[in-house]
């Protein structure tokens, strides 16, 4: 099974074609963008971009360590959110969205 998370980037429509360099350089972080996402909102806060990954072996290697520094070489026109399935494994970092994603971690039982 492996340990899973949910990954989201958000980054300026600006920086698309920069992101698209990024991606293209290997095969992997292709597959990464284009087949293992979930979605990929294109008008996210109007025009901007907002990929998610959700319940994804996010491991470090060249192909997310590629995703992740795009985000930290453009911290003020992106962002990136790692959840993990420990309660205190995330990250987040970048400036860009942070009024409008917030991590907000939940945990309950419910019976009816």
């Amino acid at each position: 099974m492996g340990y899973r998370s949910q990954v989201l980037l958000a980054f300026d429509k600006a920086l698309l074609p920069k992101f698209l360099d990024v991606i293209a350089r290997s095969e992997n972080t292709k597959k990464l963008v284009f087949e293992w996402r979930e979605s990929w909102d294109k008008e996210f806060q109007g025009e901007h971009h907002c990929i998610v990954w959700d319940h994804i072996k996010w491991y470090p290697d060249e192909d997310t360590h590629a995703i992740e520094n795009f985000a930290n070489d453009n911290h003020e026109d992106a962002r990136f959110i790692r959840i993990g399935e420990e309660y205190d494994d995330s990250e987040d970092y970048g400036e860009f969205a942070q009024d409008s994603i917030q991590i907000e971690r939940t945990q309950s039982i419910e019976f009816y």
